[in-house]
């Protein structure tokens, strides 16, 4: 079923600050994380269902996601990864080998720069891939975002955690 709710209009047309923000304001969403932001494993099958990210996905009737909800106060709002795709993972990574990680899909991604099987230190990489595509954004600096971080489940089940903790600390 659609969801009933009634769209309150936002109190000022333009916000002077974040008090002052209805979800109408929001234009543009972004992701940085891990699998879970990436969608890996998000409806049961092995791959990266984009879509269905709940805090970056574009959503639908059935997932619902944060994007979902945004979009019916703001139809323009654009950032929201849609699709399934392979894997992404860290280009440093070497998961599958040398050379399999990075960025396959930005048309898809669009600013979900999750990547799976990503640690905190790959969050550098992930703020790259984010500011490529901001800068494919009109009046980007200008515009009212959720960011939404999801990483660390991965630092919690290796040893590497540990070895890299100097590298992690450097990006909070």
């Amino acid at each position: 079923p659609a969801v009933a709710c009634a769209i309150e209009p936002p109190a000022k047309s333009e916000p002077s600050d974040i008090t002052e923000l209805h979800p109408s304001h929001v234009s543009v969403v972004m992701g940085l994380g891990d699998s879970i932001l990436a969608g890996w494993l998000a409806e049961g099958l092995m791959v990266e269902s984009r879509g269905a990210a709940f805090a970056v996905g574009v959503g639908s009737m059935k997932q619902r996601t944060l994007p979902y909800y945004l979009r019916r106060y703001n139809s323009s709002l654009i950032g929201a990864s849609r699709g399934q795709h392979g894997l992404e993972v860290p280009a440093a990574n070497g998961i599958f080998g040398p050379m399999t990680g990075g960025y396959k899909h930005p048309d898809e991604d669009q600013m979900n720069a999750a990547l799976s099987f990503a640690w905190t230190w790959d969050l550098q990489e992930e703020l790259w891939y984010l500011k490529q595509q901001a800068n494919k954004i009109p009046n980007f600096n200008r515009r009212w975002k959720v960011l939404s971080i999801l990483i660390g489940a991965n630092d919690m089940s290796i040893k590497e955690a540990c070895q890299n903790a100097t590298a992690s600390s450097g990006l909070a």
